[in-house]
């Protein structure tokens, strides 16, 4: 699972312009910590890595889930992920996607059974999951990230290079305001939360 150590300022700062550092930050603690809750349920290992400090939060995650952590490369998004694989996952996750459980990652584990790779994409033209069986460097080289052409492009790349790549389904992520209202709403507490 890649996240970000959270510091104000530093996490869901498209949010922030809406809400403040402080709200955004929250946000994103609760974000990372419901799919942690999430992918315990999982018959499978994970792991934390991180980009940033290794602070109280990431220590916490850490004691709380029993989880090794690893610091992110300092590379671009592609580069870290392809670490990852390098260094033996099987899949990696984001840390802002609040319907993404551990039957999700099941599901992309047991597609690899017959695919070169999979992708779980977001509404916004990205992606919230990316396994593979290998690494495949070609996957993340010059894909735009951080735009709604990432899942595109990346599809092209493997097609490209001969590889079977399958889609799980497409679900949705916390970037901005709207995202962060659709997520209030679905939650229990919603009115007593939503700003």
């Amino acid at each position: 699972m890649f996240v970000r150590t959270p510091e104000p300022g530093k996490v869901k700062t498209r949010l922030a312009e809406a809400v403040g550092e402080a709200v955004a930050l929250q946000a994103y603690v609760e974000l990372v910590e419901g799919t942690l809750d999430a992918l315990e349920e999982g018959a499978f290992d994970c792991e934390l890595w991180f980009d940033g400090a290794r602070n109280d939060h990431l220590k916490r995650w850490q004691a709380d889930y029993g989880l090794p952590a690893f610091r992110q490369p300092e590379r671009d998004l592609g580069g870290r992920m392809l670490a990852a694989f390098e260094a033996g996952a099987k899949v990696v996750v984001g840390s802002d996607i609040p319907v993404l459980d551990a039957a999700y990652v099941k599901k992309a584990l047991s597609t690899l059974a017959h695919a070169d790779a999979v992708l779980g994409p977001v509404e916004d033209g990205g992606y919230c999951l990316v396994g593979m069986n290998a690494p495949h460097p070609e996957l993340f080289r010059s894909i735009p990230w951080s735009t709604d052409a990432v899942v595109e492009q990346t599809l092209s790349r493997g097609v490209a290079a001969g590889l079977d790549i399958a889609l799980l389904d497409r679900l949705w992520d916390v970037d901005d305001y709207r995202d962060y209202v659709r997520w209030r709403k679905a939650l229990p507490q919603a009115g007593e939360t939503l700003r």
